[in-house]
């Protein structure tokens, strides 16, 4: 079973109970998605040369590395591939374009094996997209850049579909293809709008969002910075402890839009705030007792109220920027 579940993918998106059947039938059209039996899916089920087969220029999700892909090596020499890959046609005679399934046919290579099951569609690029992308947010445990950046690939795919299909409007409106994605994945319409602009961002600033150095609503502010100030902001952090707030990542595209940011006008930006706040000399932690009944080490305690309070100056920090930008975000429009 462990196997099994190991090599597989889902094609399909699976919808939230909350959505509306309207609501799902929006989201199957810009999805492209289609349900089909197994009987179906195996009799569409052919062996297709390895050397006929290319990744998608479109799959931006990490590959397996280490351990992951060793098991899976070892589960394709010792049971063959068991679930069949997804493939497209393409332009190119006999050759096709993997949709999902990509690290089978990566492994499968290893494996020495020449060729691999596959089901074959005719799809266009923007299906192949969505399908790609959901079968990786469905079933793999990706990371938060690998997210965002699929969720933006989807909201760019659903925003075209959304323009050219007549089918996709209700009460002569077109469908809000961020409300749609929000819903599709149990999000606020401001927390998707947030995860879509820092996946404009460069690749370790989106890393570094998500390991909390930056916030979320301070990533968005940073989208204003070009490629070169990004990766400036990108060095210091490496080089340095600091997080970035939203008044940090305001101060930042002020120094940018004013003279050119550097490692010495990042460092003010943050030396200076230091300076306006009054050194905390000592902590009673008597005051705390009633908290540690029976706990006498006063290294123990002082690291719990470390950590309790890092807790709920983030919670903090996140509620202020949601009040404070809820109806920037709520009244948003297209994203470009």
């Amino acid at each position: 079973m462990a196997l099994k579940k190991l090599q597989m993918d889902a094609d399909n998106p699976v919808f939230d109970e909350e959505i509306s059947a309207d609501e799902q039938a929006d989201i199957s059209a810009m999805f492209g998605a289609k349900q089909e039996s197994e009987a179906v899916n195996q009799e569409k089920t052919t062996e297709i040369p390895i050397e006929n087969i290319i990744p998608s220029k479109h799959n931006k999700f990490e590959p397996y590395t280490g351990e992951k892909k060793q098991a899976m090596i070892d589960s394709i020499i010792e049971n063959g591939i068991i679930t069949p890959l997804t493939l497209r046609v393409t332009e190119t005679p006999n050759i096709y374009e993997i949709i999902s399934g990509e690290n089978r046919w990566r492994c499968a290579r290893e494996a020495g094996l020449t060729t691999v099951p596959a089901e074959v569609r005719e799809c266009s690029e923007e299906d192949a997209i969505m399908l790609l992308t959901e079968a990786n947010l469905i079933n793999r445990d990706i990371s938060f850049k690998e997210r965002v950046i699929a969720y933006r690939q989807q909201y760019d795919v659903m925003k075209k579909k959304s323009g050219e299909r007549s089918d996709l409007q209700a009460d002569g409106e077109k469908v809000d293809s961020l409300d749609v994605l929000a819903k599709k994945y149990g999000e606020s319409r401001t927390q998707m709008y947030r995860y879509l602009r820092t996946a404009e961002l460069s690749d370790d600033l989106i890393t570094f969002t998500g390991v909390k150095r930056i916030a979320l609503d301070a990533a968005v502010k940073l989208t204003a910075l070009n490629e070169d100030a990004q990766a400036v902001v990108a060095n210091f952090l490496k080089e340095t402890n600091y997080k970035i707030n939203g008044k940090h990542a305001d101060e930042i595209v002020k120094s940018y839009n004013v003279n050119s940011l550097n490692f010495t006008s990042l460092e003010d930006i943050f030396e200076s705030e230091v300076k306006h706040h009054k050194p905390i000399t000592s902590i009673k932690t008597a005051r705390f007792s009633k908290f540690f009944e029976g706990v006498r080490d006063t290294e123990v305690i002082e690291e719990t109220i470390e950590k309790a309070l890092e807790m709920y100056f983030e919670h903090l920090q996140e509620k202020t920027a949601d009040e404070e930008d809820e109806d920037e975000y709520t009244q948003c429009g297209e994203i470009e």
